[in-house]
This record gives structure tokens, C-alpha cells and sequence, in this order.
């Protein structure tokens, strides 16, 4: 049996038999009744020459923060004349990060910060740590789900996490038959934005686009289009803010989509077809929940009507539709505008 006996600042690891007992007294005094045994290791203090040895599987990297140096050395890190490092977790794809087992002496600064799926914190160790990452299986997206900066997804609010979208369609639709080029293993969703692309910036024209006949956009009702046609305007000569305002500020929306994602896209038919379906009954209660989320069916703050992308003609051409009452197109086609005045864009996103 061992017993770890702190007096002052010295550290005593105190081995004792099944017989023995280790009584600690006033003061400084313990007691020691049967065969025991010890050491004394001063705890390691800041600066200098101390070294600390940081024992971490293959999916934590080390930095040292302020003074000292840190190096990789067989398959741990060693810390030289500093005792503060950040920490950084490659989340395995299939699983989210939920906390750190650390062994050792250490304060931990502050809170885990996440970005794509990398999770970083701040350590100030006092002695040798051994790091294991803790991680919980990832569930399958469900509609209404809340979707962070960092890729991942939970169905209730995590306020430690910044929400960037609410998941509006799960597992890849029948209809859509595109090829992600950022997704390197199956889509899981369809996450639509809880904030306009840029609230404080309401144009009257998508772009260099004016007015379309909608009477030929019959057959794209359904397809799941957006993303092929977001890319495609990409490339476009000429692509800007200033003349293609709703594709760029779609792609270059004020919360950035995280890396394990396809990234923001402005919606075709097919994809706001599903979006007004849900809308009320699913989307709507959950972006209230967000601080700076938008209600796209707020009227008093005209946020009703929102550019969709539709091709006519062989050529890129957009029209906007009204999110007032979110009616599934079945029943909202005859409220497709013509009109190019007063349109937002709310982009949306494949993971």
C-alpha cells in the first residue's frame, strides 16, 4: 500500500506494508509503525534549468508557452527552463473531446478552446504529466441539432462551444447527388447558418443577375444543387463582394464553417425545399435559443426573404423566396420573387 504525505513543500512517497501504519502527527511529525520505506522529491518549481517529461499519445502535440523550449524526444515531450505549455488534441473524426485526464502535479489556465477539430488548452506543470485525452462516441445528427465552430453536434445547447448552425436535414438526401471535395468520408447533414452572411449589409441584387422567369425552374424543386453552383460562381472572372455580393458574403459568412465540413454554400431549391419544411416545427425554436442567432421569419426585423440558387438557361441565375410562412415548395412555389429588392442570404453547409 502507498500513501502520499505532503509536508511543506516537500513531496514524501511513503511505501508501507499491509502491516504497517502511517500516522501523520502536529506539525511536521508523522508517525510510522511496521516496515516502511520513502523518498523525498522537491515539487519542481519555475524557470531555470527544470525539465519536465509530458507523457501523451500520438494525437496530443505540445508548444511551450513563454520561456523554454519544448522538444518531442522518442514518443514523449520534454520541457526545458518553463514549466507553461498549451496542449493541442487532434479529435479523432469519429468521436468528440470531453475533457483530459492529466497525471502529475499541474494548474490547468483557464478552459479548453475549440477550433475545427483541434482542442487546445493551457498547462502550468509542477511536475512530470501523463495526458489522455477522454472522448465520447459521436451520435448520428438529428434534425434540430445544435452544430459548433469545432464540427461537432450535441441536441442540447452547449454554451461552452460557439453554435454556429442548426441541422436542418440528417444522413445525404436522396436528391443529392454532388461531390464534396472537402468531405473525405460519408455526409452526415445539412446545417443551415444561424446568422445571416452579413446582417449589417442588406443589397438590392445578387450580383450582376437581375430578374428571372421562374417558370423554368420546375424541375429543380427538388435537386440538392447549392453547393455544385456556390463553386462554380467561385470561379467565375470577376468574383467579388461588390458584384456578387450574396455568393461571396455566402462563402465568406461571419462565422467561419470549420474545416470538416464543406464550408458555407448558398441554398438551391432543393435545399431550402427541405429547409421550409422544418423550419417552424424543428430550425426556428433553436436558433432563438442563440444570443446572436436570426430568426429568418422575423417580421419585424424583415428578415423574410432570402436568396436561393437556381440555374436557367444553361447559366447561373438566383431568385429569393419568402420564409414568412416556411411552407414546403409543394404548397410555396406561387411564393418564389422575381423581384431582386431586399434579399438576404443565409448559406448553409454539408458535413
Amino acid at each position: 500500500m502507498k500513501k502520499l504525505i505532503i509536508l511543506l513543500a516537500t513531496v514524501l512517497f511513503a511505501a508501507c506494508d499491509s502491516d504497517s501504519k502511517c500516522d501523520p502527527g502536529p506539525g511536521n511529525e508523522v508517525s510510522f509503525d511496521g516496515n516502511v520505506s520513502w523518498t523525498d522529491e522537491k515539487e519542481q518549481g519555475d524557470g531555470g534549468d527544470v525539465l519536465f517529461r509530458i507523457f501523451s499519445p500520438d494525437e496530443v502535440s505540445v508548444a511551450v508557452c513563454g520561456e523554454g523550449r519544448v522538444v518531442k524526444e522518442n514518443q514523449n515531450w520534454v520541457l526545458r527552463g518553463g514549466n507553461e505549455i498549451e496542449v493541442c488534441v487532434t479529435c479523432p473524426v469519429d468521436k468528440n473531446f470531453i475533457g483530459m485526464e492529466v497525471g502529475g502535479v499541474y494548474e490547468f489556465l483557464g478552459e479548453w478552446n475549440y477550433e475545427s477539430n483541434l482542442a487546445k488548452g493551457r498547462f502550468r506543470l509542477r511536475g512530470d504529466v501523463t495526458l489522455t485525452p477522454e472522448y465520447a462516441e459521436i451520435e448520428a445528427p438529428q434534425p434540430g441539432d445544435y452544430y459548433y465552430a469545432d464540427g461537432t453536434w450535441s441536441s442540447e445547447l452547449n454554451s461552452s462551444k460557439v453554435c454556429i448552425g442548426i441541422v436542418f436535414a440528417a444522413g445525404r438526401s436522396e436528391h443529392d447527388t454532388q461531390e464534396y471535395a472537402e468531405l473525405a468520408g460519408e455526409v452526415r447533414g445539412y446545417v443551415v447558418a444561424v446568422r445571416n452572411a452579413d446582417p449589417a449589409k442588406q443589397r438590392y441584387s445578387f450580383g450582376r443577375y437581375g430578374v428571372v422567369d421562374i417558370s423554368g425552374f420546375d424541375d429543380d424543386i427538388e435537386t440538392f444543387c447549392g453547393y455544385t453552383r456556390t463553386r462554380a460562381m467561385e470561379r467565375q472572372p470577376g468574383f467579388s463582394e461588390a458584384d456578387y455580393w450574396a455568393c461571396w458574403s455566402a462563402v465568406h459568412h461571419i462565422q467561419a464553417a470549420p474545416g470538416t465540413s464543406s464550408g458555407w454554400y448558398v441554398p438551391a431549391f432543393g435545399e431550402m425545399n427541405v429547409l421550409c419544411g422544418v423550419y417552424h416545427e424543428t430550425v426556428r425554436e433553436r436558433i432563438t435559443r442563440i444570443e446572436y442567432g436570426e430568426d429568418m421569419a422575423d417580421d419585424g426585423k424583415g428578415l423574410e426573404q432570402y436568396w436561393a440558387m437556381g440555374k436557367l438557361a444553361d447559366s447561373n441565375s438566383f431568385v429569393h423566396v419568402d420564409f414568412r410562412d416556411s411552407q414546403p415548395f409543394e404548397t410555396f412555389a406561387d411564393r418564389l420573387k422575381t423581384s431582386p429588392m431586399f434579399a438576404y442570404c443565409r448559406p448553409i453547409l454539408t458535413f
